[in-house]
């Protein structure tokens, strides 16, 4: 073996970079050219809550003004940099949404399964889903990251069934 052969090779990974949150993620685009364009009607966002910073959260929730706020936490807390409980529900009160606890109304005992949750809400009398919808999840588990994440689809695709047609998805926050 010549020395060439016996070189170890590294190779420099780097970690993913953030990307900022961007208005027109948000905005429908037939009303782009307006001062105040409107929300997408159609829009899922999830947002993957231990990862992301008070100033993506804020930020999300007045760009996106979301109609419905899920949440799909087992534990829900808002202690995300210096916001607590109490400020992250002034902020849904201040861009009109309504906020729904999930976990806390399933009737089954030990269950805990965001696309079960999602289907008994979308099936709860009077619901008509219409966006945009912010979705509070944890982390996405491992062996769905590279499997397409089944969960975010698995959800869209309920939306669209009870809305029947697609609904366009964004998870916050973003890496490049």
């Amino acid at each position: 073996m010549s020395t060439e052969e016996r070189k170890i090779k590294f190779q420099l990974i780097r970690s993913p970079r953030r990307l900022g949150i961007s208005e027109d993620q948000f905005a429908d685009p037939a009303t782009q050219g307006l001062l105040f364009p409107l929300p997408k009607r159609d829009l899922l966002i999830f947002l993957v809550v231990p990862r992301i910073t008070e100033d993506e959260f804020r930020k999300t929730l007045e760009a996106a003004k979301p109609t419905i706020i899920l949440e799909l936490r087992r534990s829900p807390r808002f202690d995300i940099g210096r916001m607590n409980r109490q400020e992250a529900f002034r902020w849904f009160e201040t861009v009109q949404s309504r906020y729904y606890d999930l976990p806390s109304n399933d009737p089954r005992e030990g269950t805990f399964d965001p696309v079960i949750l999602v289907q008994s809400f979308l099936k709860g009398p009077g619901v008509r889903p219409e966006g945009p919808i912010l979705l509070l999840i944890n982390e996405l588990p491992a062996r769905e990251q590279p499997d397409d994440q089944k969960l975010i689809s698995r959800i869209a695709g309920l939306f669209a069934s009870a809305s029947k047609h697609q609904w366009e998805t964004v998870e916050v926050p973003q890496f490049a």
